[in-house]
């Protein structure tokens, strides 16, 4: 089987809700992007972007083949660049780690309670939590503090990454009371298993 060509992403705007009106304003780019963090599979390398670079990134993005990743990117991440591009970007495939979990809860019939943040999700399942909060991204860009900035974002999707494979190694996330919360995973973005 050929290897995915995988591009996890992220995203941190330029202003907070509260500057530009509230989260739909924001979803709408009103807010602008400080920076985009992608990493590739195929290159094995991390890609930054900006509100000026975006074109580069839904080039690499609407590749035949390629799967892009993010966590609650169906919603924000993905919505944004989209409006600031004024198009539609045209991905094959698109993993919303944060739309599986709830698509999950829905079928066991629970609400979208709270817990299911990158952060919880990371910390519950690997052990491992956030660097800092998004939040404060628009303050460290407002400040010029981008190397603080790229770092946290790149974080993010590091902790998207090792989820990913988490989810395609064991087919769920750790639920709050240690269970695995079983995600319908795709059978082609299982890992392979291996023969002993």
């Amino acid at each position: 089987m050929e290897p995915l060509h995988i591009v996890v992403f992220d995203l941190e705007t330029r202003k907070g809700p509260d500057e530009v009106g509230g989260w739909n304003a924001l979803k709408q780019g009103k807010g602008g992007i400080s920076t985009l963090v992608a990493y590739d599979s195929e290159t094995d390398d991390y890609y930054l972007y900006d509100d000026f670079t975006l074109e580069d990134f839904a080039r690499v993005v609407e590749q035949r083949g390629v799967v892009l990743v993010g966590y609650n990117s169906k919603e924000f991440d993905l919505q944004i660049v989209q409006f600031l591009l004024g198009r539609r970007i045209a991905v094959q495939h698109h993993i919303d780690l944060f739309d599986l979990i709830k698509d999950a809860l829905d079928r066991e019939g629970r609400s979208h309670e709270r817990g299911w943040r990158l952060g919880d999700s990371a910390l519950r399942t690997m052990g491992i939590g956030k660097t800092g909060s998004g939040a404060h991204a628009p303050d460290l860009a407002r400040q010029g503090r981008f190397a603080e900035l790229i770092t946290y974002c790149r974080a993010d999707v590091d902790l998207t990454r090792q989820l990913l494979d988490y989810l395609r190694g064991h087919g769920g996330f750790r639920d709050h009371d240690g269970s695995l919360l079983e995600i319908d995973v795709p059978a082609w973005l299982r890992l392979p298993q291996r023969v002993s």
